[in-house]
């Protein structure tokens, strides 16, 4: 197999060979499924939140229709989005790419011809509604996804919409259809952007939201990476440490271990050979082309490598470092002291202050948790960034690995 065909970080389609399997989610999604209530699905970006509804709908037949929120912000209105994917589905019709459209376009178990489609079309003005006939299928629930919610979550008009929507699915002319909704975000409480609703109540009631989302556990990021190199790719591994890096260096979220696992993998095709030549570079063009506004933005927030005890860089460094989502200043202070013992014994550390500036500002490193008592990055991006670019001296001074040169990976 190629690199491309087994690291697939950017496939609307489900590679069965590289899914890791997470039981308590899908069961607790088909749980959902065979109930009543619209299903909402969060977690941080890249942990696998489309790839596990993709996973469970096709298991099960499930027919959905995949909208955009990003577009819904980009074309002013959520009708103007859903008019938007009828109108894709239509042209894939007449370009005779149905098939690909059903799978790649993100509408499944739809075998709907151009007349039909046409029909839909005249007997429908309203988006919504014929979104709702093309996806029905009257004998079982069909969804309709709104994915990328968090895109949307500040422009009250669109939230109003969608809450509208919500309440009217249970309506006689509507319920008719038996299709329901899937919300898909970033955010941990994505219900409360809805409170605001004259229907808040009902909404409440009409929703149920599945656990969140998470990254993947060591060992089964670990397994990941292993079976794309040495199961698929055939690559030799000349150590398990390098295996742990790499999903170390990716936080442990599939969708970097797939990023970076591809750009090691075409480093070493040649040669087949995982080892730490491929990683150092893999990484390098990693950040290189993905992670240039995160490196820049780390950068913008570094204090000089001369500054006596670098103590923002220290708390930068050790914010990389933790392993949780959440975290509070008390958590990074013990990182701090842990990982700089020799600066930072019998030291006051003004870790509440640093973190309150690293989360200000036009480009803030993390941001505060809904409750208000933990941080949390305001990207995974940024994480993965810092334990790539930060390296710390025997002097305890942090310091960054230029984007323009080869970097030198820890084995950490």
């Amino acid at each position: 197999m190629e690199p491309d065909e087994v690291f697939t970080p950017r496939s609307s389609v489900v590679n069965p060979e590289m899914y890791v399997s997470r039981n308590r989610l899908e069961v607790a999604l088909q749980s959902a499924l065979s109930g009543s209530r619209n299903i909402v699905i969060h977690g941080e970006s890249g942990c696998g939140k489309s790839w596990l509804f993709k996973r469970i709908f096709h298991a099960t037949k499930t027919p959905y229709m995949v909208v955009n929120m990003a577009n819904a912000a980009r074309l002013n209105g959520l009708n103007n989005a859903l008019e938007d994917r009828f109108a894709k589905f239509k042209t894939s019709i007449q370009s005779g790419i149905t098939s690909a459209a059903e799978l790649k376009g993100g509408v499944f178990g739809i075998g709907a011809s151009l007349k039909e489609v046409e029909t839909i079309e005249q007997l429908y003005a309203e988006p919504l509604e014929r979104c709702m006939e093309l996806i029905s299928n009257k004998k079982k629930d069909a969804f309709i996804v709104f994915e990328n919610l968090e895109r949307v979550l500040s422009d009250e008009k669109i939230i109003d919409d969608l809450s509208n929507i919500i309440v009217l699915l249970d309506d006689e002319d509507y319920a008719q259809y038996r299709v329901r909704i899937v919300l898909i975000g970033v955010p941990d409480d994505l219900q409360r952007y809805f409170m605001n609703s004259k229907f808040s109540q009902t909404i409440s009631n009409r929703l149920v939201e599945i656990p969140e989302v998470e990254r993947l556990g060591i060992d089964d990021a670990s397994r990941l990476v292993k079976k794309g190199f040495v199961d698929l790719l055939n690559y030799d591994v000349e150590s398990d440490s390098l295996i742990r890096s790499i999903s170390w260096l990716s936080d442990y979220i599939p969708q970097y271990i797939h990023e970076l696992g591809l750009e090691v993998a075409k480093v070493a095709k040649d040669e087949r050979v995982l080892n730490a030549h491929s990683l150092q570079w893999g990484v390098y063009n990693w950040v290189r082309t993905s992670f240039t506004a995160d490196y820049s933005a780390i950068e913008d927030r570094l204090n000089s490598r001369q500054t006596k005890a670098g103590r923002r860089n220290q708390t930068i460094y050790s914010l990389g470092q933790i392993r949780g989502i959440d975290f509070r200043a008390s958590d990074v202070e013990s990182e701090v002291r842990s990982l700089f013992p020799g600066s930072t014994d019998n030291i006051t550390l003004n870790i509440t202050q640093i973190l309150s500036d690293l989360s200000e500002g036009e480009r803030p490193l993390i941001r505060r948790t809904p409750k208000g008592d933990a941080y949390r990055f305001a990207s995974p991006k940024l994480k993965v960034c810092i334990r790539c670019m930060l390296r710390k001296d025997e002097d305890e001074r942090v310091y960054k690995l230029p984007i323009d040169e080869t970097f030198e990976v820890s084995n950490s």
